[in-house]
């Protein structure tokens, strides 16, 4: 049996390249929100055009963090995260494919690099299938962390089934302050599916790094969002419709779990290292 803790070097290279591409996506996306809202593969608002910014951006941090380590067992919740984007949002795009646009100038870009990650995706499961990486055992998952790992998976599960049985764009009084179309919804639905399938295989963790290395990694998907939803906090009318607080509240309620349970974390470490 073939001993290793990590994937190939293809696969490293295939997700380094397309973190790179989202990296370089996002930035465009997210520094220009206007100008590439006109240039973008369907319609969309500028507020949603900086927020998918947000999304490339922090796919391109999650996809370095786990190239600079690349030990399965510490970041095999990350790979699937990005496994899982580059080929739903793919999906989204065949399932809405008459209302693409591929004659603009970010339509390219953005799909070439969902199609990076999907080759990479390939490439990291066959790898799975071949050489079997190991999961190293850690530092104990202690059950009120699994609690909060299961109410987290429930929480974006249920907005990814909320989005998929949309027959249509959301209304104008939803969480999200604008209306959007059902390619963007399913856009959404499909970011959000992505994030529950990173997060699942952790119920099962022997090891809380893991489980940590996919929440830190998670901050660099809610910093861009959260900033993109406060530059366009005038969308927001938080006195006619008191549900759109929820899209703002979730991200920070979600941050302030983060860093509280990262602070344990470390606390812990620092007790064992005294021992």
């Amino acid at each position: 049996m073939n001993e290793t803790d990590r994937l190939s070097a293809a696969t490293r290279s295939l997700t380094g390249a397309s973190a790179f591409a989202f990296g370089l996506l996002g930035m465009v996306l997210f520094a220009a929100p206007t100008w590439s809202a006109e240039r973008f593969s369907w319609n969309v608002s500028p507020f949603v055009t900086m927020t998918i910014g947000g999304w490339c951006l922090g796919t391109a941090v999650m996809g370095w963090i786990a190239v600079r380590d690349w030990k399965w067992g510490n970041v095999y919740p990350i790979l699937l995260y990005l496994w899982a984007f580059a080929a739903l949002e793919l999906g989204v795009l065949v399932w809405f494919r008459d209302a693409l646009r591929l004659d603009v100038a970010l339509a390219w870009p953005y799909v070439g690099a969902l199609l990076l990650g999907l080759v990479a995706a390939i490439f990291g499961l066959a790898d799975l299938v071949r050489l079997r990486p190991s999961l190293r055992e850690g530092s104990v998952f202690p059950p009120w962390a699994r609690v909060l790992l299961v109410i987290f998976i429930v929480f974006v599960g249920f907005l990814a089934i909320v989005a998929a049985s949309k027959s249509g764009g959301a209304p104008e009084q939803s969480v999200f302050p604008e209306p959007l179309s059902a390619f963007t919804v399913r856009a959404f639905g499909a970011f959000y599916l992505s994030l529950a399938i990173g997060a699942v295989p952790l119920i099962w963790a022997r090891s809380m790094r893991p489980a940590l290395a996919y929440m830190w990694a998670g901050l660099a998907l809610i910093v861009p969002i959260t900033a993109a939803a406060l530059v366009h906090l005038d969308r927001f009318d938080f006195g006619a419709h008191p549900r759109q607080a929820l899209y703002l509240g979730a991200y920070g309620v979600t941050t302030v779990i983060i860093l509280l349970v990262g602070l344990w974390a470390r606390g812990g470490a620092r007790m064992t290292s005294r021992e």
